[in-house]
């Protein structure tokens, strides 16, 4: 969900949960880890525009799969006099480690996803054999299992 343009000065805990699809425990899980700090009038939160600055970053980087301690090293670089450049650098490598890591992933998927669908062609071939009056083929517990013996 895109975020609307920064306008209000504060925010409460459900303006923020409409604006980037958060949760309540989630962003109650932040402050208690120390990602976000609000103020507190009474038993209310009230987050500041920083507060709403990290919330978006935080969101963000879950999406792209960045976990909280990769999140939380992106937040400690963020320098005003630099507008951010060191944060924006750091992220960008992390985006890339992400995506080299997805891409692995995908690799790692496809082989599986061959080697079943090769079984499963050979079970086919097994299964229309007995159909056509054939003794099925015998099958080791671990080829079935995907792990043939070697």
């Amino acid at each position: 969900m895109a975020s609307p343009t920064l306008v209000a000065s504060t925010y409460t805990i459900s303006q923020l949960c409409r604006i980037f699809g958060a949760t309540p425990r989630a962003l109650r899980f932040y402050e208690q880890i120390g990602l976000v700090e609000p103020r507190r009038v009474e038993q209310r939160r009230i987050y500041s525009r920083g507060d709403y600055q990290r919330i978006r970053v935080i969101t963000s980087g879950r999406k792209a799969g960045l976990s909280l301690e990769q999140i939380r090293e992106l937040l400690d670089l963020y320098e005003p006099a630099d507008n951010g450049a060191a944060q924006l650098r750091k992220a960008v490598e992390q985006l890339r480690q992400r995506v080299g890591d997805l891409e692995t992933e995908r690799d790692i998927a496809a082989q599986h996803l061959s080697v079943l669908e090769q079984r499963l062609a050979r079970q086919t071939l097994s299964v229309q054999g007995v159909g056509q009056g054939r003794p099925p083929r015998r099958v080791a517990p671990d080829e079935v299992m995907g792990h043939q013996a070697r």
